[in-house]
This record gives structure tokens, C-alpha cells and sequence, in this order.
């Protein structure tokens, strides 16, 4: 049998590592994002972080969005806005005139969409990343992509917190909340990337490119739902439509 005297002892922080990627490291990197990023970005221009201090930023933030997904029954269950106006809009169909078809389809939709929503979230967010030039000359890819996803991960930490609530808001006020948290991520995203890395010789120019940030990453943040809902109604429908066919 093969020996364990040279194994290394194993703490909490392993056994939190294996939870989604997420760690003691991990809530140290967000807590530093909200109190000092600029250490958090300085410490992304090493290849391992600063030694290990921080976790990479795609993975944080991915592990957010895997939560997110995780607890869709908190913010997009059967009861939820997105859901009930997903039926009514199926009944409305003239192709469809049986209610439980249509809740068989909705369901089918809200699960296809929560599914690839990580993925359609972070291949939006990984093209606004490399569209954007705001971080100074000769920064690299791989850095510009580190630098992106760390000025929103407080946004996505605080979605993962404002979403459960959208199943306790009254309908009449489903939009202004929604609003609501459209603001506060772009605020953060601003906030985080200003006092984080973006390049400039004045208050000014940053704030300018901060704004630039904030209003690209919540661009691409309804591209992503958007999109990622169109294409889920695209393939149950398909789906529906060969099983009938």
C-alpha cells in the first residue's frame, strides 16, 4: 500500500475548494474587491496570483453563476415572472391550446435556459472582455480578460443576492426592481474597475472608461439572457415540433 506520511494535511479550506471552486481564498478575493481592488488587479499580473492570495477571477465568478443556476427555484420557478409570462405567451400561440402542453413546454424552456446560462453568461462576458481596451498599452489578452472579470465579479456576487428576492416582489413593482438591480451591478462594475486598474492620466478619463466598462458588461449581460432564452424556445420547440411531427 502506498504511503500517506508525505501527503499533505488537508483543511477546511480543500474540503471548500471542492464546492464549486469556491474557498476561504475565494470569499478573501470578493471581501478584497469591495475594500481594496486595486491589490486584487495588481496581484492578477502574476501568472499564480500572488502566490495563490486570490482566486482567478473567471473561476470566481463562474462559480457565482453555477449558485445562481442552482437556486433557480428561488427566482425563476413556476410561480416567477419570467415563467408565467413564458405560458402566457405559449397559450397566446395559436399552435398550442392545451394548458398543460404549454406548461410542458415552459418547463422545458426555464430548464434548457437555466442550463446553458453560465455558459451563454461568460461566452458574452469573455467577447466584451476583448473588445474593450481600457486597461493601458500592452496589456495583454489573457490580463485584459483577468482585469474584466474581476471588476464584475462584486456585481455578480451582489445578483446572486438581489435574484432570490425578485419571487417576494409584488408584479406591479417586477420592473422596477429589475431596474433596480440593472443599476446597482452597473454602479459596482464602474466603482470596481475605477478604483481597480483602468488606465489614464486623469480622474476624468478613468471614470470615462470605468462607465465604458459598466455599460458593455450589462450590454452583455442581456445579450447573454436574451439570447440564451431565444435559443432554449428555438430547441424545445424544435424538439416539440419533431416529437409531433
Amino acid at each position: 500500500m502506498p504511503s500517506t506520511q508525505g501527503n499533505t494535511p488537508l483543511g477546511v479550506h480543500d474540503l471548500s475548494e471542492d464546492m464549486f471552486g469556491l474557498s476561504v481564498r475565494g470569499i478573501k478575493t470578493v471581501s478584497h474587491l469591495f475594500t481594496q481592488p486595486k491589490t486584487v488587479f495588481e496581484a492578477s499580473r502574476s501568472a499564480d496570483w500572488s502566490g495563490g492570495s486570490y482566486t482567478p477571477s473567471i473561476r470566481l465568478v463562474f462559480s457565482i453563476l453555477a449558485v445562481i443556476a442552482a437556486i433557480r427555484f428561488l427566482w425563476a420557478g413556476p410561480d416567477s415572472y419570467m415563467s408565467q409570462s413564458t405560458f402566457d405567451q405559449l397559450m397566446a400561440s395559436p399552435a398550442i391550446n392545451d394548458p398543460a402542453i404549454a406548461d410542458l413546454i415552459r418547463n422545458e424552456i426555464m430548464s434548457a435556459f437555466l442550463l446553458m446560462f453560465p455558459f451563454t453568461f461568460m461566452l458574452a462576458q469573455i467577447l466584451a472582455a476583448l473588445s474593450l481596451h481600457i486597461w493601458g498599452t500592452g496589456t495583454k489578452t489573457t490580463l485584459r480578460i483577468r482585469f474584466y472579470f474581476l471588476a464584475i465579479t462584486p456585481s455578480t456576487l451582489v445578483t446572486l443576492i438581489m435574484l432570490p428576492l425578485l419571487s417576494m416582489i409584488p408584479l406591479t413593482f417586477y420592473w422596477h426592481y429589475t431596474v433596480l438591480m440593472f443599476v446597482v451591478t452597473y454602479l459596482l462594475d464602474v466603482l470596481t474597475s475605477y478604483r481597480g486598474a483602468v488606465a489614464g492620466s486623469g480622474r476624468l478619463t478613468r471614470l470615462f472608461k470605468s462607465c465604458l466598462l459598466g455599460l458593455t458588461a450589462l450590454v452583455a449581460s442581456l445579450v447573454a439572457n436574451t439570447g440564451g432564452f431565444a435559443i432554449a424556445s428555438l430547441f424545445v420547440s424544435l424538439k416539440f415540433a419533431t416529437l409531433t411531427g
